[in-house]
C-alpha cells in the first residue's frame, strides 16, 4: 500500500504528526471554559497589580482558542490582532511584557495551522522572527507590523525574545510545513536549525516520515533502528512508524504489527494525554482494521475518549470511519454529547449565551490590559506613543478561509 495511494492516511499524518504527548488544554464543556475566562477577567481587574498584565493576556489567549474551537476563526483572529495592538501602542515594553506581546502574533500562526493553512502559517512565523531579529517591519495578514522598538534597546532582552521566536519557528514552523504536506521542506527546515536528534521527538519523526513519503523505506527503517526510545510513548510511536514503513513498502509486517499493538495498549492511561493516546490508537487502527487486532484497539480508544470528556479526542474518534464502524450506539451518543456540550466546530450555531458571556469577559480583559499597560508605562516613565501599531488592511493580500 504505497502512501500516495491512501489519501485519508496521508491527510492524517499531515494533520497529526509529529505526534508527541505534550500537555494541552482540554476542550471541556463550553460553559466551564467560559467560566474560567470570567474568573481570569475578574482577576485581571481586581487581582494583584503586578499580575494583571499576565492574567489579562492569558484570558485573551485562552478566549481566542475557544473561539477557534467553536468554529469562529475570524473572531479569534480579530482578538489576536486587537491584543497585539494594545501591547504595541504602549511600547517600548519591559522584556517580560514584550514576550507577552509576541504571543498573539504566534497564535495567529497557530490559528492558520488549525485551519489547514500551513503554507501561510509558516510564512507568517518566519516573517515575525525575521522582523524581530533584524529590527524591521513586516506584513502579517495584509497589515503592517513594526517590531523595531517593541522593547528597550537592551541586546540581552532582545536576544531572549529572538530565541523565543526561534523555538516557535522550529516547532510550529515544522508543524506548519507538515500540515501543508511539505515533508521535504520540513526536513530541510529542521536540518538547517540542527533540530534532529536521536530521540523520537519532532525532528526524528519528520525525518522518518519524509523518507516514508518519498518511498525511501530502507533509510526510514535505518533511522528507526538507530533511534533512542527510553520512554514508553516513544517506543509506541517508533513501533507504529516501523509498521507503517513496512506496510507502505508492501513488505511482511509480522511481527512488527503485533509489537505495535502491544506497545500501544501498554501505554499508561493515567499519564498519557488522551488526545495523543487516541490519535496514536487511530493511526494503529488504520493498519489493523482488517485484522482481528482491531477489536481491543477500538475499545481502548473509545473508552479513553469518553473517560477524558475532551471534545478534541471525542471528535477525532467519532469522525474516524474504522473506529465509528465498530462503535456501539451508546458510545456514539456519549461522544456526540461531549462534542455538542463543548460547542466544538459549531460555528454560528454555537450556544449564544456562553458566547455572549465570553464576549463580555474578553472586553473586560482588554480594558484591564490597557489600564495595566498604561500603569506600567507610567511607572517606567516611558513616553506614550499615540500612533497606531498597524495600518488598516487592504482589500488584497488577505488570506482568509
Amino acid at each position: 500500500m504505497p502512501l500516495s495511494s491512501n489519501d485519508h492516511l496521508h491527510e492524517r499524518l499531515a494533520a497529526w504528526f509529529p505526534l508527541l504527548p505534550r500537555p494541552r488544554p482540554a476542550c471541556r464543556a463550553l460553559t466551564e471554559r467560559v467560566d474560567e475566562i470570567n474568573h481570569l477577567a475578574h482577576t485581571a481587574a481586581h487581582g494583584p497589580p503586578e499580575q494583571r498584565i499576565t492574567t489579562a493576556a492569558e484570558a485573551c489567549n485562552k478566549a481566542a482558542l475557544i473561539l477557534s474551537d467553536c468554529g469562529l476563526p475570524d473572531r479569534a483572529h480579530q482578538l489576536c490582532r486587537r491584543q497585539f495592538d494594545l501591547f504595541h501602542a504602549h511600547r517600548p515594553l519591559a522584556p517580560t511584557t514584550a514576550k507577552l506581546a509576541l504571543q498573539p502574533l504566534v497564535n495567529l500562526g497557530r490559528l492558520h495551522i488549525r485551519n489547514g493553512h500551513g503554507n501561510h502559517a509558516h510564512q507568517l512565523l518566519t516573517h515575525i522572527y525575521q522582523a524581530l531579529r533584524t529590527r524591521t517591519a513586516t506584513t502579517i495578514d495584509g497589515r503592517n507590523i513594526d517590531l523595531t522598538d517593541l522593547t528597550d534597546d537592551h541586546s540581552a532582552a532582545r536576544g531572549d525574545l529572538v530565541r523565543f521566536l526561534w523555538t516557535v519557528l522550529l516547532a510550529d514552523g515544522t508543524r506548519a510545513l507538515t500540515r501543508a504536506g511539505r515533508w521535504n521542506d520540513a526536513l530541510e527546515h529542521l536540518e538547517r536549525r540542527k533540530g534532529i536528534g536521536d530521540r523520537m521527538l519532532d525532528g526524528r519523526q519528520v525525518a522518518v516520515l519524509t523518507r516514508i513519503v518519498n518511498d525511501d523505506h530502507e533509510h526510514a527503517l535505518d533511522l528507526l533502528a538507530h533511534s533512542s526510545t527510553p520512554e514508553t510513548w516513544e517506543q509506541a510511536v517508533a513501533s507504529y512508524l516501523t509498521t507503517l514503513c513496512l506496510t507502505t513498502a508492501e513488505r511482511d509486517t509480522q511481527p512488527a504489527d503485533t509489537d505495535m499493538v502491544e506497545r500501544y495498549l501498554a501505554l499508561p492511561h493515567q499519564s498519557t494525554p488522551p488526545v495523543f493516546r487516541c490519535r496514536l490508537g487511530l493511526c494503529v487502527l488504520d493498519l489493523t482494521n482488517h485484522t482481528p487486532k482491531h477489536a481491543p484497539i477500538t475499545t481502548d480508544i473509545t473508552r479513553q475518549a469518553i473517560t477524558a470528556a475532551d471534545a478534541y479526542a471525542a471528535h477525532d474518534v467519532l469522525t474516524h470511519p474504522a473506529c465509528a464502524q465498530h462503535m456501539s450506539d451508546t458510545d456514539q451518543h456519549a461522544l456526540t454529547h461531549i462534542i455538542t456540550t463543548a460547542g466544538l466546530h459549531h460555528g454560528e450555531e454555537a450556544p449564544a449565551e456562553p458566547l455572549t458571556e465570553l464576549t463580555d469577559a474578553i472586553a473586560r480583559s482588554e480594558t484591564s490590559l490597557a489600564h495595566a499597560l498604561t500603569r506600567q508605562q507610567s511607572t517606567h516613565d516611558q513616553p506614550r506613543r499615540n500612533y497606531p501599531s498597524t495600518t488598516a488592511p487592504t482589500t488584497t493580500g488577505r488570506t482568509r478561509r
